[in-house]
Order: structure tokens, then C-alpha cells, then sequence
């Protein structure tokens, strides 16, 4: 019976360390990493970044243009790698962290629309480009941008313009992204914007000013386009002053409003004048053309009638002529007066 009861005993040890050997193993082994699987847009370029090694060495290789290309993504779906973090002395104490980032590079097209006004530009807020007329008269102008990132051009944007981490995704992965072209717009390209519009506007004096506004378009233009070329954006060609000049000082808009109605109205009434010389030189014109023709045609009238008169005289003489021939010296027996019957039977020996 003793045998027996040590028997039972001892399996019942056995199966007590057996399960605890079980619990020592599962709970030692390591959770299976759940894969991070990210999606980049079409519209999107993204570089995956290391976040383990050489710090030092990792930051100089990743302070080029070229290294950064070598980061490109050329998938448009891509698993970001993970390694196991120890937070304990077992070998399950940790969890798994990324040991990659990835970046994106959003080349979406931007257009931008800076103004005076707050009810025309990109927020309620005064816009407008500021600068002063050789003679230091206040005025502003409206601009209007558009620019985008060309796909050759992200890891050169990504170099000038460094990522900055933003929300979580669904998965608990902060993003990553290089900063925003609206953002560079609204900041370093304006300031190189206003830069050249305040060299352009103190140049000229205010009268002269109101006529150079393609000209520092076109300044704008050529220094613009290049310097943020070599930073990965392009800007579209059609990028200028948009609206009229407007002043700080209101006087100087209705004075100058004022000249402008004058000077319309004068421009209306000489067109007019010259509307009225040009119907009146084609009236004379028509009226000469009819009095010429009136002339002709009285002149053809009197040659028609000098016409019919002589043929009637030729018939006449023909007829004397005619008669003149046949006529034997004797005293005619038949006399027709005018505008009377023939007269018949007159004999010259009745008596």
C-alpha cells in the first residue's frame, strides 16, 4: 500500500515539474512580431531610413543628396523591419520596435494666391507683398504660385527640407514626412518673393511704377525659378503680380481712380468725334458719288437729245433732197399743210 501511495506521489510530482517546465518555456519564448505594412501614395516618394547603428556615421552618410537617393523606395507597399527591444532579464521581458523609418516626400501640386484683400487670398489674414516707391509711397500687391515636386527631384527636397515626425497611424506608427510645400511656400518663398518686389518697387518712383509691373514679374521669375530648382521645387512660369497696385494711403487710390474716369471719359469722347468724322466722310462720300452720277446722266440726256434732233434734221434734208430730185418745175397738184389730211384735186388748169 506504502509502494503504491510513493508511486502516485511521485507521478504527481512528476506532472507538477513537467507543467512548470511547459510554463518556464512558453514564457520564455518570444512574441511573434506583428508585420508593419505601409502603402505609399501615388502621389508620394519615400525613403526607409535606418535607426540602429552608428549614429555619427549614419546622421554624415545621410547629410548628401546621393545618400539619400540609395534610401528610395521603389515599391509602392513595403514591410518596415522591426527588432526585439530588451526591457527584462528574461528573454520574453521586450517588445518589437521598428528599426527602420520611412519617410515620404507628398509632390502634390501647390498653388498659392497671396493678396491684400482677406477675402481673396489663402486665409482671412492680409496677404499681400509690401514694399514703397522710390518717392516712399506705401503700396502692395497680389501674387498667385504654383509649384510641385518632380519625382527626380524628392531626395534633393527631402535634403533641403528635413522630415519632421507627425500623427500616428492605425497601427501606432508615428509618420514621418519632409515638410510640407505649402509650408516652404508660404514661408521661404514668400520671403525671396517680397525680397525681390521691394527691390523692384524702390526703384522707381510712383508715376513710373504703375508701368513696371511685368518687369517685376519678370525679375521675380528669373530668381526665383532657379534657387528653389536646386532645392527640389519646381515653380510653374506663370507665377506673377496678380490685380493693380494697391496704396496705403486711400487718397492717393481715389485721386488716382479720379484721373482714370477723366481720362475715360476724354478717350470715349474723342472716339466718339472720330466715330462721327469717319460716318460724316462716308455720308459726303455718297453724296458726292450721287452727284457725279447725276452729272453723267444729265450730260447722257443731252447727248441723247442732240442725237434725236440731228437724226431728225438729217431726215428732213434727206426728204427735201428726195424731193428736190423729183421734182419736174411744175406747181405741185397735191399739198399736205401741216398737221392736216392730204388735199386732193387741185388741177392747175381748173380755172
Amino acid at each position: 500500500m506504502m509502494k503504491r501511495i510513493n508511486i502516485d506521489l511521485m507521478s504527481l510530482v512528476l506532472t507538477i515539474m513537467g507543467m512548470g517546465l511547459i510554463f518556464c518555456c512558453i514564457g520564455c519564448v518570444k512574441p511573434y512580431p506583428e508585420p508593419i505594412i505601409q502603402e505609399i501614395g501615388t502621389n508620394e516618394t519615400a525613403f526607409l531610413v535606418s535607426l540602429v547603428g552608428d549614429t555619427k556615421d549614419a546622421q554624415a552618410k545621410f547629410d548628401s543628396i546621393s545618400a539619400i537617393k540609395e534610401k528610395k523606395i521603389a515599391t509602392k507597399q513595403i514591410e518596415i523591419p522591426q527588432r526585439w527591444l530588451q526591457t527584462g532579464r528574461s528573454s520574453n521581458s521586450g517588445r518589437w520596435i521598428p528599426s527602420a523609418k520611412l519617410i515620404r516626400v507628398n509632390r502634390s501640386p501647390i498653388a498659392r494666391r497671396w493678396t491684400p484683400d482677406e477675402k481673396s487670398g489663402e486665409t482671412n489674414k492680409n496677404q499681400g507683398l509690401y514694399a514703397e516707391s522710390k518717392d516712399s509711397i506705401g503700396i502692395s500687391s497680389g501674387f498667385a504660385i504654383t509649384a510641385y515636386i518632380k519625382e527626380e527631384d524628392a531626395a534633393t527636397y527631402l535634403y533641403w527640407f528635413p522630415s519632421k515626425s507627425g500623427k500616428a497611424d492605425e497601427d501606432g506608427i508615428k509618420q514621418s514626412g519632409a515638410m510640407e510645400l505649402k509650408d516652404v511656400i508660404d514661408s521661404q518663398v514668400f520671403t525671396s518673393a517680397q525680397a525681390v518686389y521691394t527691390a523692384g518697387c524702390n526703384k522707381y518712383d510712383l508715376n513710373e511704377l504703375r508701368n513696371k509691373k511685368e518687369e517685376i514679374t519678370q525679375k521675380m521669375r528669373d530668381e526665383l525659378i532657379p534657387k528653389f530648382k536646386e532645392m527640389g521645387i519646381t515653380i510653374d512660369n506663370t507665377m506673377g503680380l496678380i490685380g493693380g497696385l494697391q496704396y496705403e494711403n486711400q487718397n492717393i487710390q481715389e485721386a488716382i481712380d479720379g484721373v482714370f474716369i477723366s481720362q475715360t471719359l476724354r478717350e470715349k469722347n474723342t472716339a466718339t468725334k472720330e466715330a462721327q468724322d469717319i460716318e460724316n466722310a462716308r455720308l459726303r462720300s455718297i453724296a458726292d458719288t450721287k452727284l457725279y452720277e447725276a452729272k453723267k446722266f444729265a450730260e447722257a440726256q443731252e447727248a441723247q437729245k442732240a442725237k434725236i434732233e440731228l437724226e431728225i434734221a438729217m431726215l428732213r434734208a434727206n426728204a427735201l433732197l428726195t424731193a428736190a430730185n423729183k421734182w419736174d418745175g411744175k406747181s405741185p397738184n397735191q399739198i399736205l399743210p401741216q398737221g392736216s389730211s392730204f388735199l386732193f384735186g387741185l388741177d392747175s388748169n381748173v380755172k
